[in-house]
């Protein structure tokens, strides 16, 4: 019995009581685990100590006769156990083990390569002639988007996996204009190159962010200089570009419509006017109001 990553996110998302049992060496445990916006109930033990310690051929069997022997008191007989391993092979039959037990346990499809390669697509915004969606990798708690003006697209910081994007864009029938990455830097993998490549639409990128930090040469592949106050258009709308360093030298931040602003991997809705009170203005929203306002008053 296998359980998908989507499947496994709308049970955390729920809230629904889910223990996770990794059984994936500790040092990869360690390095990189699955976890979602709120804590989850996971233990690891490595399927390394269940065939160490294991009397039976049948790997089901094993895992179960070493769970129940050393863990039948940890691992909770009411929440659905989900087994979860580097590709979904070695965990299935754990899995299988913990039913002949007796628990309601399932096998992660895939494993955490499928955790790791999962996008999820969330339209933010429809309006007649604009929509943009937000397009995110969890397991990397990476964003990104795509602003779609009258048929024409800009996608905004797309991440590794392009075929996600290009999905999108073929089932709303939007060409792309323009391929942006408001900044750039060592532990973030773009897909910006890829996805303009693909479409043969341009990229853009801060110069500032083009420069080897350690020998500062420039880069060596093709982009279109980002810098402060350019204009891009696209459809029927506009993106005034501003140059905010700090995350990264390049960093800038767009001005979509003056209403919404992007920026390192964040987007911010501009409210109609200051919101009243703190209360109202719901704490970080209120600020972001201001910001995004400010921003657009800069340009009058």
């Amino acid at each position: 019995m296998n359980l998908t990553v989507a499947a496994l996110r709308e049970r955390i998302a729920r809230g629904e009581p889910t223990f996770l049992l990794d059984v994936r060496a500790s040092k990869e445990f360690a390095t990189w685990k699955l976890e979602g916006s709120r804590p989850i109930d996971t233990m690891n033990v490595p399927y390394t100590r269940i065939l160490a310690e294991a009397d039976e051929d049948n790997i089901a069997a094993a895992a179960a006769a070493y769970l129940g022997k050393n863990f039948a008191a940890k691992i909770p007989r009411e929440p659905l156990i989900v087994a979860v391993c580097a590709k979904g092979g070695t965990s299935a039959y754990v899995a299988e083990g913990l039913r002949t037990l007796g628990y309601d346990a399932v096998n992660l499809e895939g494993g955490m390569i499928a955790w790791g390669n999962h996008y999820e697509a969330l339209t933010v915004v429809d309006e007649p002639g604009l929509a943009i969606v937000q397009v995110a990798r969890p397991a990397r708690g990476c964003l990104s988007w795509v602003a779609i003006s009258d048929g024409e697209a800009v996608v905004i910081d797309p991440l590794r996996h392009v075929d996600r994007y290009l999905e999108i864009l073929e089932a709303r029938g939007a060409k792309v204009c323009a391929v942006i990455d408001t900044h750039a830097h060592a532990d973030h993998i773009s897909g910006g190159r890829a996805l303009a490549s693909e479409t043969g639409a341009p990229y853009y990128l801060h110069p500032y962010d083009a420069i080897h930090p350690m020998d500062m040469l420039p880069a060596t592949f093709d982009f279109e200089l980002l810098h402060e106050r350019r204009h891009l258009s696209f459809g029927g709308s506009m993106i005034d570009v501003l140059h905010t360093p700090g995350h990264t030298l390049g960093a800038v931040a767009l001005l979509l419509d003056e209403r919404f602003l992007f920026g390192g991997g964040h987007a911010i809705r501009r409210c109609r006017r200051a919101p009243r009170s703190r209360r109202e203005g719901r704490g970080l929203d209120a600020f972001a109001s201001h910001v995004a306002r400010a921003l657009a008053r800069a340009w009058r």
